[in-house]
């Protein structure tokens, strides 16, 4: 429950669509506001929100806020818009996260610091 209020579908694709804003623009624009800020610019975000998203996703913006608590959200709709912006920015399911052996940041994730080293058995106290 948030505010007390049951939660629906429609709930979870907002809370979707803002982590989903938050990776693709760095941050959300109300990330340091108090809470009645937040739901005053929540109400009237619309394009601010997505100044740094591809333009696919005020299709999604839309139909989320189009939906009721009861609403079925259309799921296909939803997809194709994420397989479009996918296909424009050349992203592939199949590619491995930038963590991931052969992603764009594997050798980042895999380097060891100057203050890193291999703990042996000497170095850990039990």
């Amino acid at each position: 429950m948030h505010k007390k209020l049951d939660q629906g579908r429609r709930d979870d694709l907002w809370a979707w669509l803002y982590m989903t804003v938050e990776f693709m623009a760095g941050k959300l624009i109300w990330r340091n506001d108090e809470d009645k800020v937040i739901e005053k610019k929540k109400e009237k975000i619309g394009s601010k929100l997505l100044a740094k998203c591809p333009q696919e996703m005020y299709m999604v913006y839309d139909h989320i806020r189009s939906l009721e608590f009861e609403s079925k959200p259309n799921y296909p709709m939803l997809r194709r818009q994420l397989d479009r912006v996918c296909a424009r920015l050349d992203f592939h399911e199949a590619q491995p996260y930038d963590w991931e052996k052969g992603g764009y940041y594997y050798e980042y994730f895999t380097k060891k610091s100057d203050t890193e080293k291999d703990l042996t058995e000497k170095d850990i106290k039990v």
